[in-house]
């Protein structure tokens, strides 16, 4: 961990790297902090209202849920320990970036994307694909392994109860 947080910028992401003294400080919050996740579940989908200290001067700031719902989220992952990056869903990725995202190869990316699976756009010789493109790709094949799975539990289950009747 650096001695100070320091942001590391690439391209249109910046990444946070949290300090261990930020860390820590992050952990000591962590239960305030899901308090307010529990009081943002209960609420409508308005703006919070909230008071802030920063250097002794108290400042009101209304802030939308799902901004302090991100926020709740990098707290969690300083008090981890963990870079955070924020990335607009409008972005492009290189199929570099892309894979690494989706923890696989790149060559099994560029598969994905031959197998239309996934849009990109091509910028002379090279592909880009969007942000969005990739978390709906993710969500979805997340939903179908998951999918899998049940079934999987389900048959094994079948074949046990099977198994048990036999003898």
């Amino acid at each position: 961990m650096p001695a100070r947080s320091e942001f590391i910028s690439a391209g249109d992401r910046r990444t946070l790297l949290p300090s261990q003294e930020d860390s820590a400080l992050a952990q000591r919050e962590q239960a305030i902090l899901l308090e307010v996740a529990r009081d943002i579940d209960k609420t409508s989908a308005g703006p919070l209202l909230g008071k802030f200290l920063i250097e002794m001067k108290p400042v009101e700031l209304q802030i939308p849920i799902a901004a302090m719902q991100m926020l709740i989220e990098i707290m969690q992952q300083m008090a981890l320990g963990r870079p955070v990056s924020i990335r607009p869903a409008n972005a492009e990725l290189t199929t570099q970036q892309a894979a690494d995202f989706l923890n696989v190869s790149r060559p099994y990316f560029v598969k994905l994307l031959k197998e239309n699976m996934l849009p990109c756009r091509m910028v002379g010789t090279r592909r880009r694909v969007m942000f969005k493109d990739l978390i709906a790709f993710k969500t979805h094949d997340l939903a179908r392994r998951n999918k899998v799975a049940d079934q999987l539990a389900e048959l094994s289950q079948e074949i046990a109860n099977d198994l048990d009747e036999e003898y």
